[in-house]
């Protein structure tokens, strides 16, 4: 399964959603965070089963979802957001 079917929509608008798989890299109580493209951080958190993200005031542009993976690893999965 691939990362990108559960974080939907993408593009995304007002908010975005990350949804639980049973890999080992995107698991519930795994840290996250969010950053633009310029680099600046976004928001943070701890995955839950369905976590939603509120994205009404970021900008247009491209966004990376990052967690770290049980082998000390970073994933990222880059997103867009369009008004």
């Amino acid at each position: 399964m691939c990362i990108r079917d559960r974080l939907y929509p993408n593009p995304g608008n007002d908010k975005i959603f990350l949804e639980e798989i049973q890999e080992n890299f995107f698991q519930s109580g795994r840290p996250y965070k969010v950053y633009s493209f310029e680099g600046r951080f976004m928001e943070g958190g701890v995955l839950s089963n369905k976590q939603e993200i509120n994205t009404t005031d970021w900008s247009t542009g491209l966004y990376f979802l990052i967690f770290e993976d049980t082998d000390k690893k970073y994933k990222k999965i880059v997103f867009e957001i369009v008004r």
